[in-house]
């Protein structure tokens, strides 16, 4: 799924540099398939601009969740789902303590400033990542409470909302060509990948084809429900999918873009 994705990322990266007038990091992070709110700004601390990556991933998201499920289940109408019973093992929330919270920015911080100094690309956001989730595998210390996840997608707004420009918004038409191509690459991908992942994995149709769509976990959770499949390995694999496509791809795309510069 990660290996289809990756080549999804990177033809239509090609693609939407040919027929705008983007650079190259902005064409290769418009088409990243997944990070709603971290690809603008790994966009823009990579070079690129990140209110048109925004609009695109916005394109993204809005075909994920109103027009992929749709597809899904008119392609898979005559599947037979099956009903049966899976035991899903409760993870535990962690220590809601406010000790909990403090430890956790204090790690984010520590690593993100290690990441800042390391040179990576998005280094900050990489290893604070890295950190926040050891803490949270090794010691199930990691937590964030509601107010302070409200206050960072406030912030990232922010942050995205003031990198746009008017002649951002004036040129958007121009992008109209590549949110098109970039969804039929999606729209492609999506029923291409679920049904090559399918009987490989034992899952059904209808199951690999939400999985290997680009829309956000908690989404595709309530989706995939309203459809009448009830995996836990749908919703891990777009965890993975998410802290992939916004921890390695960045990566690989600055290594050709340097290539191709």
């Amino acid at each position: 799924m990660l290996g289809g994705m990756l080549c999804l990322n990177l033809i239509m990266g090609f693609v939407i540099h040919k027929v705008t007038d983007l650079d190259w990091i902005t064409s290769f992070m418009c088409a990243v398939p997944g990070g709603m709110s971290d690809t603008p700004i790994i966009a823009a601390d990579m070079g690129g601009n990140g209110g048109k990556v925004a609009v695109m991933q916005f394109s993204r998201l809005l075909a994920g969740i109103g027009l992929f499920s749709s597809l899904i289940l008119t392609v898979t109408k005559n599947e037979k789902i099956s009903q049966q019973e899976m035991q899903v093992r409760k993870m535990s929330d962690g220590s809601k303590k406010p000790s909990a919270f403090v430890l956790t920015a204090v790690v984010a911080a520590v690593c993100g400033i290690i990441g800042k100094w390391s040179g990576v690309p998005v280094g900050a956001l990489l290893f604070a990542l890295i950190g926040v989730i050891a803490l949270k595998l090794l010691f199930d210390k990691a937590y964030l409470p509601i107010w302070m996840k409200r206050a960072a997608q406030v912030l990232s707004g922010c942050y995205i909302g003031s990198s746009v420009t008017l002649q951002d918004v004036l040129e958007l038409k121009e992008l109209i060509p590549a949110v098109i191509l970039l969804l039929l690459g999606y729209t492609a991908a999506c029923l291409v990948i679920g049904s090559i992942i399918s009987r490989p994995c034992g899952m059904s149709r209808r199951e690999s084809m939400l999985a290997a769509t680009p829309a956000g976990a908690s989404d595709m959770a309530l989706i995939s429900a309203d459809l009448g499949v009830q995996s836990p390995y749908l919703i891990v694999l777009q965890v993975v999918r998410m802290l992939v496509v916004i921890s390695v791809f960045p990566q690989i795309i600055h290594l050709l873009v340097h290539f191709l510069s």
